[in-house]
Order: structure tokens, then sequence, then C-alpha cells
């Protein structure tokens, strides 16, 4: 009974010119001393196209990884935060 939907990931193969250019080999071997493999980059996309989705939406979202495993008091905790979210905007 929780609204949801998953988001596409990126596959770090297949990386448009556009996210090629967004990755930085010199930043990355600064911090990291090693480059990324292709599906490190692809997994950073994936989380940046769903900030981005997440800050453009009209409305509180909660984004998870598809492996989570959830807490039997998830939909208390949800439906808690819900009430007090809407208490707030009174």
């Amino acid at each position: 009974g929780i609204s949801h939907r998953f988001l596409a990931a990126v596959d770090g193969k297949q990386l448009t010119p556009e996210q090629q250019k967004q990755y930085s080999r010199t930043k990355t071997f600064v911090r990291l001393n090693r480059d990324l493999h292709p599906n490190e980059i692809g997994c950073a996309h994936s989380h940046i196209n769903a900030w981005r989705e997440a800050a453009a939406a009209d409305r509180e979202v909660l984004i998870m990884e598809d492996d989570i495993r959830l807490h039997d008091d998830f939909r208390r905790v949800l439906s808690s935060r819900a009430s007090d979210a809407m208490a707030r905007r009174l």
C-alpha cells in the first residue's frame, strides 16, 4: 500500500559522452589513488539521477537501494513521519 517506483540504473559500460565528461580520472586518483571501475561510475550516476528527481519532486521522498531490508516497524515509522510532516504544515 505504499506508493513506489524503481529507477533505472545507469550501466557504467554504456555511459553517454556527457556522463563520461562528468568523471575526472585526475580527481579520482588524487582522492583514491586508483581509477574507478565502470560499474562504480554507473552507480554514482544512478545515485545522482535519484537525487535530482527527489530534489525536483513536490513532496517528500524516500530513496532506498533495491536490496534494502526493512525493519518490522517500517510502516509505523513511515506513517508517523507523514503525520509529523502534516502537523508541521498546519
